[in-house]
Parts: C-alpha cells; structure tokens; sequence
C-alpha cells in the first residue's frame, strides 16, 4: 500500500497533505488490516475528500493485484467480456478444436477468434455492458505506476462509500499522472452513484461497462434500501460512511439503522468523523455498536495548550431587562403559535452576547422584526416587549465584551469567533487592526487555520460551537467569553462535555493516560469555582433553561415539522402524481409567517426596483421581497382542454392534435365512459380494482380518478393502465399499456416545458407588465426575515421553491 499512498500524497489534488492528515490515512491502512467495524473522529472535517480518494486507489489497487481470473467454465454463452481492449461476446467451447470462441462486438465484419483457456481467463474480464469507442486502458497504466508486472482484470473487490455529493462532485474531476498520462478517478476504478430510486446512476469520467468497484450513495435510505432488497447478498462487503452529517438530527436514526443492517449482514461498517460530531451523549449509543472505535482527544501537541473561560461583567439594569424579557419567554414558550417569536427573541437575546460597542446595525434590525412581527400577531404585550428590548439593546453590556476583549489578547494574531449574524459589523469595528481576525461559528477548520494564531477568542458560543473549537485545538491559547449572568448554567454545560470526553477514554483503549487539554482546563475551572458548580446541581429547572438557551435554534427539526404537516395535507393523488424527492439546504422565513424550501440549485423571482429577477435560492438574503405568481398548474390546464373535446371520436381526429394527445384521451375516454354508464361509485372502483389484484390506493384515490374535475395527467406507472384495460376489458389497454403510459407522460411533459417557458419569460421584466399576461391568475409579494442552513433529504419536489402557507 506504500505505492498507493505515494502516489495520493504526490498528487495532492486538494492541496498540501498534512502531517497529521498523513497519520490519518496510515491509520486508515493500518486498520483496515483489522477486519472489524471501527469509528474514527479526527480534531476536524478537513480530511474526508482526501480518505475519500485513499479508499478508491486501495480498493482499485486490491482488484488488480490480487491474482484473481474470470473462470470460463462458470461463463453463459452471450456473455460480453473484454479482451485485449476489444468487446467480444462469449460463444462457449469451439467444437472444432480445444479452444472456446469469443466474437467480435461492434464491428462492420466481426472477427471470431479461437483461444485457449489460460489465455482468455489471464487478460479478460466480464462486463455489464458494452461500448463503441475505443477502449482506453488506465487500468494498465495505473498498474505500471505503481509497480506491477502483471495485473488482475476481475473487480472482486468492491465496496460502498456514503458521503455528500458536494464532496464526490470534487472527487470526481480529480485527475492522476498515470504512466505519463492524466486519467481521472473513475476511468482505473469503476464508480456507480446509488440514488434514492434505487437506480445506479454513471458518473462523469468513470468506466460505465465495468462492474463498479465502488458504489457511491449519498442516502443512506437508498443504502439501506439496497442492502434489504439483496438480503445482504451483495459483492461490496464494507460500508464507509464519511462525514459529520450522518451524526446530525435529520440523519443519525439512519445511522443506527445501518449498523443494524450492516450487523445483520455481516457487513463490516466504517465511520470516519471529527471530534466535534460526536460530542454528545445521545451519539454514545451509536459508538458502543462498533467493535473499535479510533478518537483524536490528545497527543503530545496538546500538552502546551491553555484553554481558559472568561466572563463579562454586566449591570444591574442589565440583568433586570433580561429577567423581564425571560418572564414574557416562560409564557411564549408553552404557546405553540408564537414559538418562532420565541425563536426571534432568543436570537436577539444571543446578538446582545456578542455585541462589541454600544451600536449595532444588526440587533435594530433583528428588534425591528420582532416589532413588526409581534404587531402582525396583535400581541397585547407588543410595546412592553419592544421597549424591553430596547433597553437591553442600550445597555453598556457590548463596551464590557470589548474591554475584555482587549484584556486577555495579546501581541499575537488573535482570531475572534462571534455569531454568523454578527461578522460583518465585527469586522467593521477592528477594521483597522490588523492583528485581529474576525470569523463565524460557522467557518470550516482546515489544516492552514492551525497555528495562524496565537490566540483565538469565542464570544459567547452556542454549546455546539464552543465543542467544535475547543476539540479542534486550532491554537495554543484559546479563551471562551461569556457573560457572567450565564455563569451558573455554563457550570453545567461544562459538566456534560466532561462526561463525554471521559466516555471517548473508555471507548477508545488505546489512550493509557487521560490527559486531553480540553479536560483539563475543564477539571482547572471547576477547581477554581467549586462554590457555584455546587449551587448548579439544585435546580433542574436552571438545567432546562440553559440547555434552551445555550442550544442553537434547531432549524433543521423546525423545517422537518413543517414539511411533515405539509405532506399530510396533500392527497394522494397529487402526491403520487409529484413524487420526485429533492434536498432542501435553506430554510427560508417570510415577513407574513409563511415559509420557502429551497433546493442547492433552485431559483426564485426577487423583485428589485419592481423589476422581477430570477436568482439561486443560495443567494437569498434577508429584507429581500420574494415576488411569486400564481399559474394554474399543468393538471388544471389539461383538465380545461380535456373538457372542451366532450370525449367525442371525431375531435381526436383533427389535425391540430398531437398522436400522443389522441393515445391520452383514449385510454382515460375508456374510462370515464366505464365509470359513467356504470355509474361506478369510487368505492365500487376500489373493490373492482382490488379484486383484479391492482395494487393497493385509498377510494379518495379512486375517485379522483373517477371525475374529470379532479382527474390528473399521469398515474405513477402503466399498471394503473394495464388493470383499467383488465377491469374495462379492453385488450389495448392490456397490451399496450406502457405505449399509452408513454404518452401521457409526454403530453405531461409538454404541458410543464410550455409553462416553465412562460415563467422564465419574466426575468427581466417590469413587474406591472407581467401581471397584464391573462394566464397569471395572480401573485404575492413577501419579504425575508430569516435564512437558515439546513439539509433535509427526501422532500417532495412540489414543495420546494415556492412560497408556503401557514407558519412554524
């Protein structure tokens, strides 16, 4: 494996490899040796394209060299192989000689060639499928370039790898000095992409005739799905999983489903992930399943490190205003309604933390929507809060951050970690020192950010941030500021990271000493303040609040509820009839309550000086106006035609309509006269369907597709068809149900492509000329409130990137 790893290292695609970034992968090659299931969490998430690209070479690297040939006596006649860089089909034994004949594929005057036994199996391999351009052979070259005389043509050795598709798109263009020649990844290691379809998908610059040596998945549903359907009989006997997304809330039951299937099995499962992703008790569950787990807490590095907390004074009046406010919140919190006021007031609150001077753009702004959104609510207490805030806002607490600020940093370059929602004016306040750097919660720790500074200060970190820094260990001297009213709660948050870290020692015995610099500032602290972490351990009820208030708001849970109740209130048909799934990454607050999904690559119209322009979702930020039009949906277009016709035979012969209009209307005239000269209720539908053995809907299903009003374009597959062909006795349907399928698919298709062109038309254009188009039945106008990072898998398509009703 030294050949292998040499050559990642000599590449270095995403920049320099790190020393420790070194001792990952060495880790990584030494304990696949181990056999076993094993979690590994390194200090941060900088090294997953990396791991990612190692498991690929290992793994083409195991294919080629293991020795292994095709046996011919275990060979189908029609098999297709590869020989020698040409296609042939297997044609069994030659009855004329000893030998066995391949034939030629995609050649004008095909060769038959007769070959010994030994021959064929040395240098062939079996493929799925078959190409006419001309085979390039990397996987001799990758060979030559890492030493071997000979190599092996079987992909024996396969493996499935789930990790975000944003880092395989990376992994994916990586090129390799192969032999003298660049060749990508997936051309000397065969790469399929596994979707939530279950359909295994070609990605870019991969070998598509080849058995994959690699299944890519970024759901693990659709992994899961894969290994239940095979029962376990599958040829990829490990399952990698990388990154810290599989240990977030929208995705860690899935995890512990995999290892349960991964376990039943008999499939080894790898975790890798940083330090920080596991930082919680609820993930221990998870961990005690792998037979070894593998953790970062230590090393001699370490030792030199200074972690300290610091607190900010604040005043009487401050303290005073706080309690007020926390008053309102205890009766916000138990009304269901007003929980994203609660969430609002809780992010001022948080601003305040971290504010440097006296004056914030960002705080007025957040009071100014929470005024406005309390006035929208008619809530009684909407000036007693407003002026509550505002008193909070005035107080001198931000001037107390900065002396203390200035207080513990030294001469160094010094990082200063605030709130997202904070940088900007951060920056603005230390724009002319250039020995402090302002930085996000949220900024991603890559192996460049160790040892830029000599001091990095948290200002009032949520739990989950102050985690990630402090067992990132990205500087010697790192301090957390919080403000002194928070002290007592503080005490016990501390208390849980201890537990956790000294449950990490017991899980992983390679550690003989427990001496994590992240612990022992821990233990120095509660040393230092025996008094108030006695007094912390009486009120349970203290312990609830701080956990709302030190925990960041969970967009993701929020977002989850609301599509949940979404998706209930659609009915089946329009569900059945929309069931592409997307990923959301941005939850999107409107001024109204109302709320927009947006996908990573959807757009919107924001209105800018009453012209309309269509932008990325992505770039979407708050006091935008969103403008959306309301244009009837292809199934109502369709309807309105479909009416206009009466079902009468002499319209399907017009000339104005289309083959596959004419092949629509048919199979559905069957059917509706069926339902109307029976006078077949919904219910009768069902039971007639049911008995035929259709597969199982609901009777609102069927009576859906028993009226012309609420009829949709398409079913989801051409059984409905097939059974309605069955149930009418109509022997067209019942042979030719995929033919008909087909065509109301296209007309589907058509009808979309026509509207999509109309709302693309809009970009650009004034706002009061588009609204004189007769096909816009109407539009709405709202504006952003909040934007929030999220990643929620599997969301109907039709909720996305629209405005929706009601609010969280």
């Amino acid at each position: 494996m030294d050949a292998v790893m040499q050559l990642l290292v000599s590449t270095s695609p995403f920049g320099y490899i790190s020393k420790n970034m070194k001792k990952i992968l060495n880790d990584f090659l030494a304990y696949e040796t181990l056999g076993k299931s094993y979690a590994y969490q390194y200090l941060n998430s900088c090294y997953y394209k990396e791991l990612t690209l190692l498991i690929c070479l290992m793994t083409s690297y195991k294919n080629i060299s293991n020795g292994k040939k095709i046996n011919i006596d275990n060979l189908n006649i029609g098999t297709k192989i590869l020989f020698q860089k040409e296609y042939y089909v297997f044609n069994g034994q030659d009855n004329e000689s000893e030998g066995y004949s391949l034939i030629q594929l995609h050649k004008k005057n095909p060769v038959t060639r007769i070959l010994k036994k030994d021959v064929i199996e040395a240098g062939a391999s079996v493929v799925s499928s078959t190409k006419r351009r001309k085979v390039v052979s990397v996987k001799e070259d990758f060979g030559k370039q890492l030493g071997l005389s000979s190599i092996s043509w079987t992909n024996e050795d396969s493996v499935i790898v789930i990790l975000e598709k944003k880092i395989l798109n990376k992994i994916m263009d990586v090129q390799f000095s192969l032999n003298g020649k660049s060749s990508y990844l997936g051309e000397f290691c065969a790469i399929k992409y596994l979707k939530e379809s279950m359909i295994l998908e070609q990605l870019p610059h991969s070998n598509s005739t080849e058995k994959p040596m690699v299944i890519f998945s970024s759901n693990m549903g659709a992994v899961i799905e894969y290994l239940d359907e095979n029962d376990g009989e599958i040829s990829e006997k490990r399952v990698y999983i990388i990154g810290d997304k599989w240990f977030e809330n929208g995705q860690f039951s899935n995890l512990l489903t995999l290892e349960d299937a991964c376990s039943d099995f008999n499939i080894s499962m790898t975790v890798f992930s940083s330090v920080p992703s596991i930082m919680d008790q609820s993930k221990f569950k998870f961990l005690k399943k792998m037979e070894k787990e593998f953790c970062w807490l230590e090393s001699e590095a370490f030792s030199e490190m200074d972690i300290s907390f610091k607190f900010v004074s604040s005043n009487k009046a401050f303290r005073n205003y706080l309690d007020k406010l926390d008053e309102y919140l205890e009766e916000i919190r138990e009304i269901h309604l007003l929980r994203y006021l609660d969430k609002l007031l809780k992010r001022f609150l948080k601003m305040n933390y971290s504010k440097i001077t006296g004056n914030s753009e960002s705080l007025e702004q957040q009071m100014i929507i929470i005024s406005e959104y309390m006035e929208k609510l008619n809530l009684e207490e909407t000036e007693e809060i407003a002026e509550i805030l505002y008193n909070i806002y005035c107080n001198r607490f931000g001037y107390q951050n900065k002396k203390m600020i200035d207080l513990v940093r030294n001469e160094d370059k010094c990082a200063l970690i605030v709130m997202d929602e904070m940088v900007e004016e951060t920056k603005e306040i230390y724009i002319n020192d250039d020995m402090i750097t302002v930085l996000p919660y949220s900024e991603a720790i890559f192996e460049d950010l160790y040892g830029a500074f000599g001091t990095i200060i948290l200002l009032s970190p949520y739990a989950k941030d102050r985690k990630k820094w402090l067992s990132s260990y990205v500087s010697n001297r790192i301090i957390v500021v919080f403000p002194d009213i928070q002290k007592k709660y503080f005490s016990y948050s501390l208390k849980k990271d201890k537990r956790i870290i000294q449950d990490l020692y017991k899980l992983d015995d390679s550690y003989f000493e427990r001496d994590s610099a992240y612990l022992k500032a821990i233990d120095k602290y509660f040393e230092k303040n025996k008094k108030e972490t006695i007094r912390t351990d009486n009120s349970s009820e203290e312990k609830l609040l701080f956990d709302e208030l030190d925990r960041e708001d969970n967009a993701q849970k929020s977002y989850s509820i609301l599509i949940d109740s979404l998706m209930k209130a659609v009915s089946e048909v329009e569900s059945e009839n929309e069931s592409q799934f997307v990923n959301v990454v941005r939850g999107i607050g409107l001024e109204s309550g109302r709320n927009l999904l947006g996908t990573e690559f959807g757009k919107i119209f924001i209105l800018q000086d009453n012209y309309c322009r269509k932008v990325d979702v992505s770039k979407i930020e708050i006091g935008q106006n969103i403008v959306e039009f309301e244009i009837p949906y292809s199934d109502s277009f369709y309807r309105t035609q479909f009416k206009k016709y009466n079902f009468k035979d002499e319209y399907l012969n017009l000339s104005n309509i289309t083959e596959n209009i004419k092949l629509d209307y048919f199979w559905k005239k069957i059917l509706l006269d069926y339902i109307e000269q029976g006078e077949v209720t919904s219910a009768q539908f069902k039971e007639r369907m049911d008995k035929l053995g259709a597969p199982y809907k609901t009777k609102s299903f069927y009576g859906s597709w028993s009226s012309i009003e609420k009829m949709p374009i398409l079913p989801r597959d051409s059984s409905f068809i097939y059974y309605i062909g069955i149930l009418t006795g109509n022997s067209k349907l019942i042979n030719e149900s995929d033919k008909y399928y087909s065509a109301s698919e296209k007309v589907k298709r058509n009808l979309n492509q026509e509207r999509d062109k109309l709302i693309d038309s809009f970009d650009g254009q004034n706002l009061d000329e588009i609204i004189k188009d007769e096909s816009i039945a109407s539009y709405s106008i709202d504006k952003v409130i909040l934007v929030e990072g999220i990643d929620i898998e599997d969301v109907p398509r039709y909720l996305t990137n629209k405005i929706l009703g009601g609010s969280r």
